[in-house]
């Protein structure tokens, strides 16, 4: 596990990687998710004949049927990590001036449903985030940056994370954070990335300086006049966009890469958080749909996240925290959610609004004609799938706004509706995690946050992501 430990006198966290076997049985139990957690297309692929399946990095997979429904062997598995976890914390002593602040747990499912912990590689599907129960936590004044990975390499990940800053957390090595605002002139996006140019240079590992400046300059500019359109997005809805990422890695020769793409050294963040108040004079609310481009898809997510989450949560003691949705941008303005790692990682937050929600007769919900795209690559298996079902959907080539050379995508039209039930379908697998939560209590140390990680179907469908899924949204809820 990987330790961060915080000083009670001063502020400041020690990190410590060390591996450590669990004391759970995942193994020989064999707890599995109802197959009907997998989006569509990897339940086709359950229900197919057994064929030889290699075990994945810290996991014996097992080729037995997988129920559609039952959770029964899920929820034993879960009860075993929470009262492990939990009493294994509660052991913890505090000695000198060092003190435990937070741990994570982070599960994941491999590819016939088998649930365990993540130990190597890989996609996790679930967080647990522990804490001292509120009288033993250490003053807000101490809290420290995040820095976690969805990715881990132990079974359990500790952290030094303010409850309240997930976001813009680190996934796996350290980055160079950019932040930006709307309307920046040229020579401030010159300023904003001059420190991470420099830093990034005095790795070594960039040997292109000018091809690099140029490259980080123009991506610096295209989102900042990306951020304008965001910012302005504020409707009369339970749910905004609180903030806008762009994750990117650098190559030798300076060209700026996908995030996901292998090979790259130096790793940048842009990141775009919402400081207005909600509803002031300097940022209004409006009370009108907008008609077309990223202000329509903002406000089309926001709506559908408003219905889906009505009652999801209701007595649990979490609330949503926020929504992250990977999304892409074509040359013409278009927006949509992006599959795979075939671009620039942009992300989307969506957050949740304090005030209540409105009456649902007050509501519009029948958007039998509209469409959400979704962006993939060019993929045979999906195709197939999608030639089976009837899934509309057309091949384009597009660079991004001119982030990166042009490239092959497939560009599927998702019914509006499905969507909605998608959402609403991981929501209620986040209810599930959360209530075995409820159900197993734990004495000094507590779970105060979830997150469920989601791939998106091509019919619009959400599943958890197994260990070699690519993660489409994650969704945080916190205790209240």
């Amino acid at each position: 596990m990987r330790l961060i430990l915080l000083s009670k006198t001063q502020t400041k966290f020690l990190s410590l990687t060390l591996w450590v076997m669990p004391q759970l049985a995942f193994s020989t139990n064999y707890a599995k998710i109802p197959a009907d957690w997998f989006i569509p297309e990897r339940q086709e692929e359950l229900r197919q004949p057994p064929t030889h399946e290699v075990s994945s990095p810290g996991f014996v997979l097992d080729t037995r049927d997988t129920s559609d429904h039952d959770t029964t062997s899920l929820e034993r598995a879960i009860g075993t990590v929470l009262e492990s976890n939990s009493a294994a914390l509660d052991r913890v002593e505090e000695k000198g001036k060092w003190q435990l602040t937070n741990m994570r747990t982070s599960l994941a499912i491999g590819s016939s449903g088998t649930v365990g912990i993540l130990m190597l590689e890989g996609e996790s599907a679930v967080h647990l985030n522990w804490r001292r129960r509120p009288k033993e936590q250490v003053p807000e004044s101490t809290n420290l940056g995040s820095n976690r990975t969805s990715t881990d390499v132990a079974n359990t990940t500790m952290t030094a994370a303010s409850e309240n800053d997930t976001k813009n957390e680190a996934e796996g090595e350290p980055l160079e954070t950019i932040n930006m605002r709307a309307g920046m002139a040229e020579e401030d996006i010159l300023r904003a990335i001059e420190p991470s140019v420099r830093s990034s240079l005095a790795t070594g590992r960039i040997h292109n300086e000018k091809n690099f400046r140029e490259n980080l300059s123009r991506t610096a500019k295209v989102f900042s006049e990306l951020i304008q359109d965001i910012d302005d997005s504020v409707y009369d809805l339970n749910w905004y966009v609180s903030g806008f990422r762009l994750d990117l890695i650098v190559s030798a020769s300076g060209a700026v890469l996908p995030w996901m793409k292998v090979g790259g050294d130096v790793r940048l963040r842009f990141i775009w958080d919402r400081i207005k108040r909600i509803g002031s004079a300097a940022h209004p609310v409006s009370q009108t749909p907008p008609k077309s481009g990223m202000k329509k898809f903002i406000y089309r997510i926001a709506e559908d996240l408003s219905l889906a989450s009505e009652d999801a949560l209701e007595g649990s003691g979490f609330r949503p925290d926020f929504m992250r949705v990977g999304v892409g941008f074509s040359v013409d303005g278009n927006i949509y959610v992006v599959k795979s790692g075939l671009e620039a990682t942009f992300s989307l937050f969506f957050t949740r609004s304090k005030k209540p929600l409105k009456p649902r007769h007050e509501r519009a919900i029948d958007h039998k004609d509209e469409y959400i795209e979704l962006a993939s690559g060019e993929l045979e298996n999906e195709l197939a799938y999608a030639r089976r079902h009837k899934i509309n959907y057309e091949k384009v080539d597009d660079n991004g706004r001119g982030l990166y050379q042009p490239i092959h995508r497939v560009m599927y039209k998702i019914k509006r509706s499905h969507f909605r039930k998608g959402l609403e379908k991981s929501f209620r697998i986040a209810r599930f995690f959360i209530n075995q939560v409820n159900r197993h209590s734990q004495k000094h140390w507590e779970v105060s946050r979830v997150e469920t990680i989601c791939e998106m179907s091509l019919t619009g469908i959400f599943g958890l992501s197994p260990l070699t899924g690519i993660a489409t949204t994650r969704l945080d809820f916190v205790k209240d």
